[in-house]
């Protein structure tokens, strides 16, 4: 393809059509292992960990109690708007939908990424290759 393919590449596809393509692609990526339950909530095979403890506090401040809002705890980030979550839809379809909004925000980082690319740049294809390595982070699947 050489770099005039790649440049004229760039001029012809629109950035945005490569971000809502980025964030969708990993939106099923990053959903596939919460819909198998790979990351259930209540048990992780390995005891407690800091999943477990951020969903008790975030039960306890739904119930109403407030000393889990120490800023010495760890977590203080997640607590309030997952016991936000549990209380408006009660512990089961608060799970759920916690776990869809971490997987959204999670899918959210790979445009903000390619667009951040993107602007450095001015071109698309530098924007969708980062959005991939973004996609299939090595990290996060580790």
């Amino acid at each position: 393809m050489g770099l005039r393919g790649a440049m004229a590449w760039g001029r012809r596809v629109p950035v945005g059509l490569v971000l809502t393509g980025l964030f969708l692609a990993a939106l099923v990526i990053r959903s596939a292992p919460v819909i198998r339950l790979d990351y259930a909530p209540w048990w992780d095979g390995m005891g407690y960990g800091y999943a477990d403890i951020w969903i008790g506090q975030a039960v306890s401040l739904a119930e109403g109690d407030f000393s889990v809002l120490d800023y010495t705890l760890e977590g203080l980030l997640f607590v309030p708007v997952q016991a936000l979550a549990l209380k408006l839809f009660g512990v089961a379809t608060g799970m759920r939908v916690w776990a869809i909004f971490l997987v959204v925000v999670s899918a959210a980082i790979v445009p903000i990424a390619g667009h951040t690319v993107y602007l450095a740049t001015r071109q698309p294809l530098g924007a969708f290759v980062t959005g991939t390595l973004v996609i299939y982070d090595p990290v996060l699947a580790w």
